[in-house]
Parts: C-alpha cells; structure tokens; sequence
C-alpha cells in the first residue's frame, strides 16, 4: 500500500501533531508492503534532522504539484491522509484527487467536535459553507483518535473508524519513579491554552485544596510555549489566587529536557476541555507516570480501567476533590505508575498504531471497492 500523508508540519514544536504524525509515517513506512510519505501543507517549518522517510514541503507548490511532482511511487499514492482541519489548500487538493479517483481520508485531530467548531465560531462556519463541508463528504472516511472524539463529532455523516496515537517507549532504565520522596511533584505539558486545556480550572481547584498541597510539599510545573500570551493570561491567574509557590510556567521542552521533566514526575495532570487523544498523557504513562485527568481528554476510562491514575468531573470541585484523592493514595503511585507503563506498551506504541491504521485503510478501500 502506498500512503501520502499530507500535513501542517511545525517541525520540533511542542503540538501533538508535531510528534504524532512523524512518528505514523515513519512507522507505517517500516511496515512489509507499506510505502508512506510526508508532504507539508500550508506554512510548514522544515525538519532540523533528515526524517527516514520520504518528506517535501509543498507550502509553495500548487495542488497538483503537491500529489503528481513528488517521488516515485508516492505520486501515485493509493491513498492520502489528510491531517487536521480547516485548511484551505487540503480542499483544493482533495478536489485534484477526486478528479482522478484517489481516495482519501481525513484526521481531524479533534478538530471537528463540536467543541472545537464553537471556538472562533463564525470564521469557522464561514469555512464550512466555504470549502470544509465538501472536504469532508468526499472523504472515503475519517480516522478519530478516540471513541470520545468520534461521539462529539456526529454532525459528519462519513463513514469512520478509530485507531489512537501513541508513544515512543523509553528504556525501563530511565522511568519515573513516583512517590519515591517527601515531596511530591505532579506536572503538565502541552500548550498554555487555559480554556481548552482546562488550565484555569486546574488553577481556581489548586486554590480551593492550596493547604492540602502545602501540607503534602506539592509542586506543579507546568510546561509549555507562551503563544497568543496565553501563559500571560494564566500567569496573571496564579498570581491574584497567590500560587506562585506552587504552580510553576516552565516553558516549553524538548529532547533530553523533556525526558527529565518526565523522569522528576510523580504525577502527570490533564484536566482538558477536548482533546482528540493527548500525545503528552499516552507519554506520561510510558514513562511510567500515573495520571490525573478529565473526560475531555478521551483517555479517562483506559487509565481507570487499567488502575493506572484517577478521572476528575471537569469543574472546580471535581478536580479540588481528586487533587485530594491524589495526594491521599501516594503509596499507591508506584504500582499505579506501572500499570500505566504496561497499558502504554500493551495498546499505545507507535508500532502498535501503525499496524491498526493500515489495516483501517485497507478495510475502507476495501469497502470502496464492494460499492456498485
């Protein structure tokens, strides 16, 4: 099979499609009778570090070079995999496509719940009527990252499968070691979104349990790039509700510093609004981290099936009570911290994902093919 997946690349940024979806290609292109490459779509960075696998910006180039111009056998791809949404250059792609019977399939990564579509509401029904509506009904279908993801995305009447991201798997030499000290270190990475993310419901519950963490020596780092001055907005919060001693803005990490902000961890938190399916939570648990986290994020009935952390209402109170709950079970966190490790290798490696989408891919082109 031959995959050309096309993409907003921000190669190196800290976004889950900056990690997810090198990792899917690379991964697919490993796979027996599996050909994939990248193609970048609109403003896309170059990669520091030669990717293993086919890739060429086509921010300059017109559709029909971005599908025909490019190497053999990718230009004759047997299907192409759109990621995210609401670009404009992906319509007039999937047009060229359609022309000459291509199939193709749409990622949303999230972006078509209705949560998502409620953000900058007007331009984006704008874009619907535009290009958006047509993009997706000539998808032979779209991929969610979860089940949650594909319920609160029912206004697409396609036909769809489900298939998560996944994580790279650190040696077991280098794993977190939760509940090892005194103090207990609970962290965040992802971007400094407070209303998605739902940082500044983390923030007001921080508030509301504040002599719970002192008395526990908590601290919250919080990792992530300061874009839009977002981190000014929540910043500012932390300060008027006096928790600079405990909430810390870190910045973004990558590389090396990433796997250590990993490695210091007791607990990883995510109290998101919506999420498509959190690449920093699946490598939480990787490292062997339990987590803490809300239905907005798809992953809080594995983690709770899997005893491997704890699953917050997304209110104030909510998230103060598990807070409480979190610090209460601490000699629980190593084994909770394992079984989150064991259901990221058993479900959650890229090797696993990359098996499951090629096989989603072939059950729709299969599916194609039966039609009259």
């Amino acid at each position: 099979m031959i995959v050309l997946h096309i993409a907003p690349m921000r190669w190196g940024a800290l976004s889950g499609l900056s990690v997810a979806i090198p990792n899917i290609v690379k991964t697919q292109n490993e796979l027996n009778d599996v050909t994939a490459g990248l193609v970048g779509s609109v403003h896309s960075s170059e990669p520091q570090e030669t990717p293993s696998f086919y890739w060429a910006n086509g921010s300059s180039l017109s559709a029909s070079d971005n599908v025909f111009r490019i190497a053999d056998p990718l230009n004759r791809p047997d299907v192409v995999i759109f990621h995210s949404t609401y670009i404009l250059q992906h319509a007039r792609i999937a047009r060229l496509l359609k022309q000459n019977g291509i199939p193709y399939i749409i990622t949303p990564h999230g972006g078509l719940t209705e949560m998502a579509i409620l953000s900058k509401r007007w331009k984006k029904r704008f874009g619907n009527w535009l290009f958006l509506s047509t993009l997706v009904n000539n998808a032979a279908a779209i991929h969610f990252l979860s089940d949650g993801e594909a319920a609160d995305s029912t206004r697409w009447k396609r036909p769809s499968f489900v298939v998560g991201n996944g994580s790279e798997m650190p040696d077991a030499s280098v794993l977190a070691e939760p509940g090892r000290g005194d103090s207990s270190h609970i962290i965040y990475l992802g971007r400094l979104s407070p209303f998605i993310k739902g940082l500044d419901l983390l923030v007001d519950a921080c508030a509301t349990v504040k002599t719970h963490l002192a008395n526990g020596q908590v601290t919250i780092d919080i990792y992530g790039p300061n874009e839009g001055r977002e981190g000014d907005v929540l910043g500012r919060q932390i300060r008027e509700r006096g928790l600079e001693d405990v909430i810390r803005l870190r910045g973004p990490v990558f590389g090396p510093t990433k796997n250590e902000a990993f490695r210091s961890a007791d607990v990883f938190v995510l109290t998101s609004r919506s999420e498509g399916h959190p690449i920093a939570a699946l490598e939480a648990m990787a490292h062997g981290i339990p987590c803490f986290v809300t239905p907005g994020t798809r992953i809080g009935a594995d983690i709770v099936n899997a005893d491997a952390g704890w699953l917050a209402e997304p209110t104030i109170q909510g998230i103060a009570e598990t807070l409480v709950r979190v610090l209460a079970e601490k000699p629980r966190w190593a084994e909770m911290g394992s079984n989150a490790r064991q259901l990221a290798v058993r479900e959650f490696s890229w090797e696993t994902v990359a098996e499951r989408t090629i096989a989603a891919y072939q059950r729709v082109l299969e599916s194609r093919d039966r039609l009259p």
